[in-house]
């Protein structure tokens, strides 16, 4: 990976971040596979490490779950984004994430090797993270309770409601702050940039 905090690993920390991964790491590389295999299935790290080409048809990734999550079976699209990177990459014969010796990896040692990968990068984190930034994109890109639950595997709504309230707080916030302002004020007027540190007192 670079060396800048660009590894979306900490969505609640940076909320940016995931718009960074355009820049790093480079498609064709193992941290760039294993970004965009878990941003874009939503799937854990136990079942993204077991995912192969014997898993796709007709553009549909058809894998049973880890931990049986609702019915067992997860039926994510596969994305274009995705299948670019899956093409430019090195991958196995049964899984497209492999070790340096080209076997698969278990969901322990990938864990550990992601979150090194993201410390090196200078952002501390782990695949579950990235799980979560994928719901939190997802969940302020308007999907709905359900969505979520098919696509990250959730049996109840209880997880899901989690991202959609607060994707819903940031909508409703952005809309009621307007009646925030007086009569005589208007919501297109000039507004100043304010540089850091800006508007602190001075001693």
């Amino acid at each position: 990976m670079c060396s800048g905090r660009c590894v979306p690993c900490r969505p609640a920390r940076d909320g940016d971040a995931l718009s960074l991964l355009s820049r790093c790491p480079p498609v064709g590389t193992r941290e760039r596979l294993a970004l965009d295999l878990l941003l874009y299935t939503g799937l854990a790290r136990g079942d993204v490490v077991r995912l192969g080409r014997q898993h796709v048809s007709n553009g549909v990734i058809t894998f049973r779950m880890e931990k049986n999550r609702g019915d067992g079976v997860a039926y994510p699209p596969l994305l274009p984004v995705l299948a670019a990177t899956i093409a430019a990459s090195k991958t196995g014969d049964l899984t497209f994430l492999v070790t340096e010796r080209g076997t698969p990896f278990v969901k322990e040692s990938f864990g550990n090797w992601f979150r090194e990968a993201c410390r090196e990068a200078g952002c501390p984190g782990s695949a579950h993270g990235l799980r979560k930034a994928g719901a939190t994109r997802a969940a302020e890109n308007g999907a709905s309770v359900h969505q979520l639950m098919a696509l990250f595997g959730w049996k109840t709504e209880k997880m899901a409601l989690i991202y959609t309230r607060k994707a819903d707080r940031k909508r409703l916030a952005s809309t009621a702050a307007p009646l925030l302002l007086l009569p005589t004020q208007t919501q297109n007027e000039k507004r100043p940039h304010l540089e850091s540190g800006a508007g602190a007192s001075e001693n």
